[in-house]
């Protein structure tokens, strides 16, 4: 009399399996799918501008006042190396930084690059079987203010930005302040495309004026191209 409770036990046993194995058929089925869409959608978001950007170098400098106390405006030089991820090329129309230091945050829009001034960064000459460490130069220093060419998908672009921030101290904001880049497209969009948090280490960098004379004589020594009026 136990045969037939036990045939049907084994029966119910290989349904419950097979109803099992069914649903994790479907289970998969709806993850793959899910997974489709997930990347559809993605496709789809990225296909508008998208850009991205990040602060390469930086340069700050405050002149000296005669005046006890007082502080002059701060400059600020930053090289920045941007692409669009997404698909659809656009420029940009606006740059700015944002400077935030004791909870404190100001924004400034970049000012005009002067046409003598020369960017230097350390290097390593090669002479037969010697070297000996100097300074290579960058010039002209391609202001990403005025290039209003597409940023197509994929191209990176690299070129500088310079900032004046009035009343401010060059060394407090380099040490203490978080630097953040922003970048408006053609479309009114806004990308927060960079920040440098406070203490951040800052390549050895450093800008001269090909107008004065001490610079320009330490221009001369240098490695790279440099403005006509340095012989």
């Amino acid at each position: 009399m136990t045969a037939p409770s036990s045939s049907a036990s084994v029966w119910e046993t290989v349904a419950k399996l097979l109803f099992a194995v069914g649903l994790l058929g479907g289970l998969f089925a709806l993850l793959n799918n899910l997974g489709s869409l997930v990347t559809l959608l993605s496709k789809l978001w990225s296909r508008g501008p998208k850009i991205r950007a990040e602060i390469l170098d930086g340069w700050f400098f405050c002149p000296l006042s005669s005046t006890p106390g007082e502080v002059l405006d701060a400059e600020v030089l930053l090289r920045i190396g941007a692409v669009n991820q997404g698909l659809e090329a656009v420029s940009v129309q606006e740059w700015a930084i944002q400077v935030e230091i004791e909870r404190t945050r100001y924004t400034y829009p970049p000012e005009i690059i002067m046409p003598w001034l020369v960017a230097c960064r350390p290097f390593v000459a090669r002479e037969g079987f010697s070297s000996r460490e100097t300074w290579k130069t960058e010039w002209p220093l391609k202001d990403l203010r005025n290039t209003s060419e597409p940023y197509e998908h994929g191209k990176a672009v690299e070129g500088w930005l310079r900032f004046v921030l009035p009343g401010a101290e060059a060394d407090r904001i380099k040490q203490h302040g978080r630097i953040c880049l922003i970048a408006k497209d053609a479309l009114g969009k806004e990308h927060a495309v960079a920040c440098r948090k406070p203490g951040e280490d800052w390549t050895e960098l450093k800008i001269l004026h090909a107008d004065r004379p001490n610079d320009a004589y330490e221009l001369r020594s240098m490695h790279g191209p440099k403005p006509p009026s340095i012989q």
